[in-house]
């Protein structure tokens, strides 16, 4: 019985802190402002002039501006065959190279450091970019939205599963 009374503590520690922190002496560079929300499950990115999909692939975007479901865990062939099915009448969409995913870690949060207002339901758990590094001839660069850090896939990028956010131009 105390066992039991300790784990359920624990659980709900845990998930109290696996809330997304925000530390306010980091400047925010990742405001609301930076961003149009085009409220059809899609943002544009005034900085970067890129539009991104709100959800992260498996999840399935609801107005007004939610992502619900579970993030789809992909490897980097999946990954890159999901690029170019149509959304929001455009088949243009892509997975992002490292620079571009790299350009949404919000560095002023953690769990996950990503503008969560405009990524709802963002999971804190490493993404897929499209960059490929050839000096170890069998990884993929990837960003951990959970502290964001950009780093390597560490594995070779068709058995690991790592979860992904499509990207296009703005028009």
């Amino acid at each position: 019985m105390k066992i039991k009374l300790i784990l359920s503590a624990l659980l709900l520690i845990s998930g109290i802190t696996n809330a997304q922190t925000c530390l306010d002496y980091i400047p925010n560079e990742w405001q609301d402002s930076r961003y149009i929300n085009n409220h059809n499950g899609t943002v544009t990115d005034t900085v970067t002039n890129l539009m991104w999909k709100q959800c992260s692939e498996g999840q399935t975007y609801s107005s007004p501006d939610t992502c619900t479901g579970s993030a789809t865990g992909m490897n980097w062939q999946e990954a890159l065959n999901t690029a170019g099915t149509a959304f929001t009448g455009k088949i243009d969409w892509r997975l992002p190279n490292i620079k571009e995913l790299a350009s949404l870690i919000a560095a002023n949060c953690h769990n996950p450091s990503i503008n969560q207002t405009l990524f709802p339901n963002t999971p804190s758990d490493n993404f897929s970019s499209s960059t490929f590094i050839f000096q170890y001839s069998s990884d993929t660069r990837k960003v951990n939205f959970s502290n964001g850090q950009v780093d390597h896939g560490f594995g070779r990028p068709n058995i690991k599963a790592y979860r992904v956010r499509l990207v296009r131009p703005r028009e």
